[in-house]
């Protein structure tokens, strides 16, 4: 059975279910829960419920047939009216977008697919307009809104398909709310035309994907701490031209002495909560938060990560909900994919 948007599924190693709202990608969907609120799965975590009497246990498969342009400008349109835009940036937020090429079958690289994703490795979000380059003219390739600290699948390209392509090109916007400094858009181009992809050594270990991946840097305001290391390679740079590589300088959020990390999960609570219900556990978790946020207020803190991780959604749900009618001045964003995937929320309190 294959996953379109509006079918009814439930998560396969946790209670409760949704209706899928968005395909992320080939292995991931949002599902709008009961209360509203979308929250990322794994397809292989699903499975289907085409009733209430009836249970498919066979998990999902990715149906990749376009949907109706109609209705998926009338989700863009209500997807960009719900955004949470990170709001009064320091003039010198970094700005860090990155393009990652990754081969869709590892072991057998010569002849793999090659998996495009654009990626936003900074407190913006952007809109963005990626193309590339073949024969004689441009070729429109995708665009649209990437929230912060996250990516996006642009394309699976054939291995015959990306030796055809020259160049890639990117037009980037960087936008956040509230007081900000004016950041100059993005206007490059990428050559590919001298790089193999079909041989192994291209690919190298890095901070974005599980995989092997060839990635490059569209934007970074700190070059010094934003190059992606890729160990015995070079970067090329936006002429195509390579340049001199840089080691990355990761930050580690928690090690900041303005920052501090809460993890939430139950275990790190309560020492004994075998007996207790899905809402005694769900109101410790939320008396934590809410003491823990109290805390760092009264601290002067910059920002707190609460780790919540995703279950079914309700208590990041119940956090960012409790966020804006408590706290209306604080501000709020899912933290750093590379450190802890969807699984914790980032809240700035100055």
């Amino acid at each position: 059975m294959k996953i379109k948007v509006g079918d009814k599924v439930k998560f396969l190693n946790d209670t409760g279910g949704g209706i899928v709202s968005e395909i992320i990608d080939d292995r991931m969907v949002n599902v709008r829960i009961e209360d509203g609120f979308d929250i990322p799965a794994l397809i292989s975590e699903l499975i289907i419920d085409r009733d209430d009497n009836e249970l498919n246990e066979k998990p999902y498969e990715l149906d990749n047939k376009p949907e109706d342009s109609t209705k998926s400008n009338s989700y863009f349109e209500k997807i960009t009216d719900n955004i949470i835009l990170a709001g009064n940036l320091p003039e010198k937020t970094l700005r860090s977008v990155y393009f990652g090429m990754v081969p869709a079958v590892e072991k057998m690289i010569y002849k793999s697919d090659i998996d495009t994703y654009l990626i936003n490795d900074c407190d913006f979000y952007i809109y963005y307009l990626t193309g590339y380059f073949e024969n004689t003219s441009f070729i429109y390739l995708k665009s649209g809104l990437l929230e912060a600290n996250t990516k996006e699948r642009m394309k699976t390209f054939t291995q015959t398909e990306i030796s055809k392509i020259k160049r890639f090109h990117f037009q980037i916007l960087f936008i956040s709310k509230g007081r900000y400094f004016p950041q100059d858009p993005v206007d490059c181009y990428f050559d590919i035309s001298k790089i193999s992809f079909y041989k192994e050594n291209n690919y190298k270990d890095n901070e974005f994907f599980h995989e092997k991946a060839y990635i490059f840097k569209i934007a970074g305001d700190n070059p010094e701490g934003e190059i992606i290391d890729l160990k015995d390679s070079e970067i090329p740079d936006m002429s195509g031209k390579k340049g001199t590589k840089k080691k990355a300088n990761k930050v580690i959020s928690k090690s900041e002495p303005d920052i501090k990390e809460v993890d939430l999960h139950i275990h790190e609570i309560a020492d004994d909560y075998s007996d207790l219900t899905e809402g005694e556990i769900l109101n410790i978790q939320l008396n934590r938060f809410h003491s823990e946020l109290d805390n760092a207020i009264e601290r002067n803190l910059k920002k707190i990560i609460f780790i919540h991780g995703l279950g079914n959604g309700k208590l990041k749900y119940e956090i960012r909900k409790s966020i804006d009618s408590k706290y209306p001045d604080i501000t709020y964003q899912d933290a750093s994919f590379k450190e802890y995937g969807f699984g914790a929320t980032l809240v700035r309190l100055s």
